[in-house]
């Protein structure tokens, strides 16, 4: 359990807002939870907080919970997870009912809780329907930064999340995804040219740099404010976007065709 006096002490020892250490825990106790269910066996965990609590605990912080979802509906989803966290007290934090967001696609769902700081705040988790796996998802302990029970779950390979997050990249002006994409790159991780690849032909699409190129100014808008609350120190975005720019021209992206296996041909061996 996480008390509010260390969480005040992770706080300053971070440089990180209490309220997003108080998020981390929370997303980590509901993490933890849906691990430790029947639910887990049909999730694939996936984003930004999967490169954090899966993968690399120095990543930046996070305030969602992405998956993709195997073999269950919106509602089954919805259901299974209300039955774990709705109305709940778990490792001292107090779930309310979830409220299903409105999204274009999948399933988008809020949380309201109530934590050390005592002040109401709210998670989201973003499920995805869209069957779109390249290669079969890798089974990762999770990073247990919070002394909770040791547990285990389904997650995106690294290469493929990778390529989950320069399709993003290619595809909306978000800070983060910049940044991850520069922090996998950092960490010495080679996107698969191929998984990327897939990743664009399931959108009947290719990756395009010069495209991207453009796109860095209206990335550059927001750069410091969407990234301040995640991270002690915010980067250059110069510096940093020309480091990614290299890689990915290096990588030769948008040379070959893509092969005729297609993203959605993994058969998933969870029930």
């Amino acid at each position: 359990m996480l008390t509010l006096a260390e969480l005040k002490r992770r706080a300053a020892k971070e440089g990180i807002p209490s309220a997003i250490i108080e998020k981390d825990y929370v997303l980590s106790v509901a993490l933890n939870t849906i691990a430790d269910s029947t639910l887990s066996q049909c999730l694939v965990f996936k984003g930004g907080t999967a490169i954090r609590m899966a993968y690399f605990k120095e990543a930046r912080f996070s305030e969602d919970l992405d998956f993709t979802v195997l073999k269950l509906s919106r509602d089954e989803v919805f259901d299974d997870l209300g039955k774990l966290l709705s109305e709940k007290t778990i490792e001292s934090i107090s779930f309310q009912k979830p409220v299903e967001e409105k999204t274009v696609a999948g399933l988008k769902v809020s949380i309201k809780y109530s934590g050390p700081l005592l002040h109401p705040q709210r998670i989201l988790f973003d499920f995805s329907f869209r069957d779109n796996l390249v290669s079969e998802p890798v089974k990762k302990q999770l990073i247990n930064n919070y002394g909770l029970d040791e547990r285990s779950i389904n997650v995106l390979g690294i290469e493929e999340l990778f390529a989950e997050k320069i399709h993003a990249l290619g595809n909306r002006a978000a800070p983060r995804d910049l940044y991850d994409v520069w922090f996998l790159f950092c960490k010495g991780i080679i996107p698969d040219k191929e998984t990327v690849r897939k990743k664009f032909a399931y959108y009947n699409e290719k990756f395009d740099l010069h495209n991207l190129r453009l796109m860095i100014p209206k990335i550059q808008t927001g750069w410091r404010n969407d990234l301040r609350q995640v991270m002690p120190s915010v980067p250059s975005m110069e510096q940093l976007s020309k480091e990614v720019l290299d890689k990915l021209r290096k990588l030769h992206l948008g040379n070959d065709n893509v092969t005729s296996d297609t993203p959605g041909s993994y058969n998933p061996r969870y029930s």
